[in-house]
């Protein structure tokens, strides 16, 4: 901390240039780069080079910005909170389509299709699964509109086994859960993320360490903010964007699961 003189100008002088000083140092410091970016850099003539507390800071903004976003989501759509599942694959092959991922979520069998006039409400009617399918840029996100369940550890491994599958879901009796599976295998698992006290994790911790860096800048109590954070956390992985007006669709085809182990 810089103490400012407060006697005649001379004294406001030499608090100015003492503050300047400070300044100019925090943000060399800020933007010296470690050894490894001015490498990188080297080998790419013309690159900028952004030191890592910079684009620290610039990803803590990009998260709090996209967790406000799924706030808003959120309260627009209160009735999620309540229950859902959003499951996101990145096949790793290009020749995986989407039917291939619906035969996988449903125990090997092509699942029923039809189109719901309004699916949000028709969807709580059934006593399976329905699904809306969203389709980005080499993913494929699927959101579960009836109870939140999510999908079991037989479907997750089968449909991992050559693609990344991210997984959030909570239900009305709570089950909290962020997952990734890769590998044909659960990497790792966090279950009841937003109570402090009784978070619980499995596998590999580095898997949900950005995740749990998110939560760890959010407030103890402040659950809305938890939930919104495991899906900016796993767009952040994907590039999935869940679409602020997609639950209340209409006309929409939906995916109507027949697996009992789904």
């Amino acid at each position: 901390m810089v103490k400012l003189l407060t006697h005649g100008p001379h004294a406001f002088e030499c608090g100015r240039a003492a503050l300047n000083t400070a300044f100019e140092c925090g943000r060399a410091a800020l933007n010296t780069p470690c050894p490894q970016e001015e490498a990188a850099a080297r080998r790419r003539p013309g690159s900028m080079i952004w030191s890592r507390a910079f684009i620290m800071r610039l990803d803590l903004r990009h998260n709090d910005h996209v967790i406000d976003y799924y706030r808003s989501f959120f309260e627009r759509h209160q009735w999620l909170e309540d229950g859902l599942s959003w499951t996101v694959v990145q096949p790793l092959n290009e020749e995986i389509t989407v039917d291939d991922l619906l035969r996988r979520l449903n125990g090997g069998r092509d699942p029923e299709q039809r189109i719901m006039e309004y699916p949000r409400e028709e969807a709580i009617e059934e006593d399976r699964p329905v699904l809306l399918v969203s389709e980005g840029e080499g993913t494929w996100g699927f959101l579960e509109l009836t109870c939140g369940f999510g999908l079991s550890d037989r479907v997750l491994t089968e449909l991992s086994g050559d693609s990344r599958v991210w997984m959030v879901t909570w239900h009305f009796n709570g089950g909290y859960t962020i997952l990734h599976a890769a590998g044909g295998k659960i990497r790792a698992r966090m279950r009841d993320f937003i109570f402090t006290e009784h978070v619980f994790e499995e596998g590999d911790p580095s898997v949900l360490a950005d995740f749990r860096a998110m939560l760890n800048g959010l407030g103890p109590e402040d659950y809305h903010g938890k939930r919104s954070a495991a899906f900016a956390f796993i767009e952040a992985a994907t590039g999935m964007e869940l679409e602020s007006g997609w639950p209340d669709v209409e006309d929409a085809p939906v995916v109507i699961l027949n697996n009992p182990a789904a």
